[in-house]
C-alpha cells in the first residue's frame, strides 16, 4: 500500500463521521477495465504523450488545462489564463488544491516542474520538446504564475494540457524512476499497485481530490494484450468496459446489449515520407503517385467495416484548423503512373518501409493492401515490422539509415490543434523527417495570431499546401472503440478519454 494511499484513508476517517462513514462503505464499488497496456514510464508524466483512450495518468495527474468533451480549452489546475503581452501569458491557479502525499499545489510547483522540464536532467523525456519555446516561468504570488515564451505563441493554454503537475519535493527526493514507481498527483484516484507481476493495475479514490470519483472507490484495470480476450472478458463479466474491441464484435455485441461506441479521434494515419534523405521520395511527383495508387475506400469499407472514411489532410472535421475543402486523394492508378513517368520511373521503383506493429489489430493487414496496390503502378514496398525503440530513434533522431518510409500518424490528438501535426512534418520538427521551408513563414503566422477566426483560415491554407506537397501517404483517420456493461452509466469523455472518475454502477 502507497504512502497516498495510506494518507487518503487516515483523512477519510479524521473527516468523516460513523453515518457517512457507513455510507462510503455502502456505496463502494469497484470498476474493472480491459485495456491494451499500461503506460511505458509507469507514473512518470513526461515520458510520453497519451494515446490511448484509457489513460492513467489522466487518472494520476492533472494539467493547467484539459481538453474538455467538445474538443475545447476547459479549466485544470488554472481556472483562467490571458496574454498580458505578445510573448506573456497569466495564469491563475485554482486554490487549496494538495497532491496526494499532502504537498500543496501552489504556482512555486508549477515553476519547479518547468524548471525541471527545461533542464538537462530531462533531456531524455518526451514532454521536454513541448516546452522549447518556454523561455521562463515565475511565481507572481502563490497562485499566480506568469509564463514567457521566445515568440508569440497563440496556442500556449492548449500545449500546457500536455504537461502534467508533480509535487515538487517528492519528485526531487524521489528522483523521477522511484517517483514512476509510487507517483502522487492531484487526480481522481491514487495509485495502490502497478500490478507488474499480475498484470492488474489497481487504484483506489483519491479523497483529497479536487475531482474525486463521484460513484467509483476502485478501479482496476486490467492488460489485455489480445483483442478477443478483451471481448470475452466483458461477456464474462470479468469486466464492465472493454478498450478496443475488433470491429467484428460490434454487431454481436451490440446484440448481446453491451453499449458499443465508436469514437473518432484526432489521429490520421499515414506512411510518412523523408525529403530530407536522397531517393525518389525528393520528388513530390511520386509523392502524389504513391496516393494516388493505394485504394483507401477499400481500406476503410472492408478492413475496418465502415467505422472510418479515407482522409486527405492531417486533421479530422473536430479538430480546429479542418479544412473541409480537402477531399482524399481519389483511387488513380492511371495517374499515378503517369506521375511515375513524368518523374522518370517509367521502370518502376523499390521502397523500403519499417513499420511500427503496435496499433490497430487490422494494422498488418493494412500494410499488405497498400504494397499490394503500389505493386499495381510498379513500385515494390518491402515492408519490416520494427518493435518501439527502433521506431521511436528513427521519428525523434531522423537517422533514417536505408529506410524510405516509416508509418505515422497526424497526431492532434494532443490539444486538438492541427498545428503540433503540421509541425511534426515540417521544418520545426526536432529530428526533421519532412522538410519544406517555404512553409514555415505561414506556421509561425499562425502560432502568432490569437485572433482565432484568421488562425483557422492560417491552417487551412497549410493543410491545402501540405495536401498537395504530399509528406505522407494519407490513409484515415483512426477510432477508438469502448464495449461498455449495460450495468454502467454517466459514459462521458474528456476529449477523447474515457472520464473513469464519472462512470457510475448500477449493480
Amino acid at each position: 500500500m502507497t504512502a497516498a494511499r495510506v494518507r487518503n484513508l487516515l483523512l477519510a476517517a479524521i473527516t468523516l463521521s460513523i453515518g457517512l462513514l457507513s455510507n462510503a462503505f455502502a456505496r463502494e464499488s469497484t470498476l474493472r477495465v480491459a485495456f491494451e497496456d499500461r503506460n511505458p514510464g509507469l507514473g512518470n508524466p513526461y515520458g510520453t504523450i497519451v494515446t490511448s483512450g484509457i489513460s492513467t495518468l489522466s487518472i494520476l495527474f492533472d494539467a493547467l488545462t484539459v481538453l474538455g468533451p467538445n474538443g475545447h480549452l476547459d479549466p485544470g489546475l488554472a481556472v483562467s489564463w490571458e496574454p498580458t503581452s505578445a510573448t506573456t501569458w497569466k495564469f491563475v491557479l485554482r486554490p487549496d488544491i494538495t497532491f496526494s502525499n499532502g504537498e500543496p499545489f501552489t504556482a512555486q510547483a508549477v515553476v519547479s516542474v518547468f524548471d525541471y522540464l527545461r533542464s538537462s536532467a530531462s533531456a531524455g523525456n518526451f514532454i521536454s520538446g513541448e516546452v522549447t519555446g518556454i523561455k521562463h516561468v515565475e511565481a507572481e504570488d502563490n497562485l499566480t504564475v506568469v509564463f514567457t515564451t521566445t515568440a508569440p505563441d497563440a496556442i500556449l493554454p492548449k500545449r500546457l494540457s500536455l504537461i502534467y503537475m508533480v509535487p515538487p519535493k517528492a519528485w526531487s527526493e524521489m528522483g523521477q524512476d522511484n517517483f514512476a514507481q509510487d507517483p502522487s498527483g492531484t487526480g481522481s484516484f491514487v495509485l495502490d499497485s502497478w500490478g507488474q507481476k499480475t498484470g492488474r493495475i489497481l487504484m483506489s479514490e483519491n479523497l483529497s481530490s479536487w475531482r474525486s470519483s463521484r460513484y467509483v472507490s476502485r478501479l482496476e484495470l486490467i492488460n489485455v494484450s489480445q483483442q478477443v480476450s478483451r471481448t470475452q472478458a466483458l461477456i464474462s463479466g470479468q469486466v464492465e468496459i472493454a478498450y478496443n474491441v475488433g470491429f467484428e464484435d460490434i454487431e454481436r455485441l451490440e446484440a448481446l446489449g453491451y453499449h458499443v461506441i465508436v469514437k473518432p479521434v484526432a489521429f490520421v494515419n499515414a506512411l510518412v515520407f523523408s525529403n530530407i534523405r536522397p531517393g525518389p521520395l525528393k520528388d513530390r511527383r511520386v509523392r502524389q503517385a504513391l496516393n494516388y495508387a493505394v485504394n483507401k475506400s477499400e481500406i476503410t469499407d472492408v478492413l475496418l467495416r465502415g467505422t472510418t472514411t479515407p482522409n486527405g489532410q492531417g486533421a479530422i472535421p473536430s479538430v480546429f484548423g479542418y479544412n473541409p475543402d480537402i477531399l482524399p486523394y481519389p483511387y488513380d492508378p492511371v495517374k499515378a503512373r503517369a506521375l511515375l513517368r513524368e518523374a522518370g520511373y517509367e521502370d518502376g521503383l523499390t521502397l523500403a518501409a519499417q513499420v511500427w506493429g503496435a496499433g490497430l489489430p487490422e494494422q498488418e493487414a493494412i500494410y499488405i493492401k497498400v504494397a499490394q496496390d503500389l505493386d499495381q503502378i510498379g513500385v515494390t514496398l518491402r515492408i519490416n515490422s520494427v518493435v518501439a525503440p527502433v521506431w521511436l530513434d528513427k521519428w525523434y533522431t531522423g537517422k533514417w539509415g536505408d529506410t524510405d518510409i516509416i508509418s505515422g500518424t497526424w497526431n492532434s490528438s494532443s490539444f486538438n490543434d492541427v498545428i503540433r501535426a503540421i509541425e511534426n512534418f515540417s521544418c520545426k520538427k526536432p529530428g526533421v523527417v519532412f522538410c519544406a521551408p517555404d512553409l514555415m513563414d505561414l506556421i509561425e503566422e499562425s502560432n502568432a495570431t490569437f485572433d482565432q477566426t484568421t488562425r483557422e483560415k492560417h491552417l487551412q491554407k497549410l493543410l491545402a499546401h501540405m495536401h498537395n506537397i504530399a509528406p505522407t501517404l494519407y490513409l484515415f483517420g483512426q477510432t477508438h472503440i469502448y464495449a461498455i456493461a449495460p450495468i454502467l452509466q454517466n459514459i462521458t469523455f474528456r476529449h477523447e478519454q474515457l472520464a473513469l472518475d464519472l462512470v457510475k454502477l448500477n449493480r
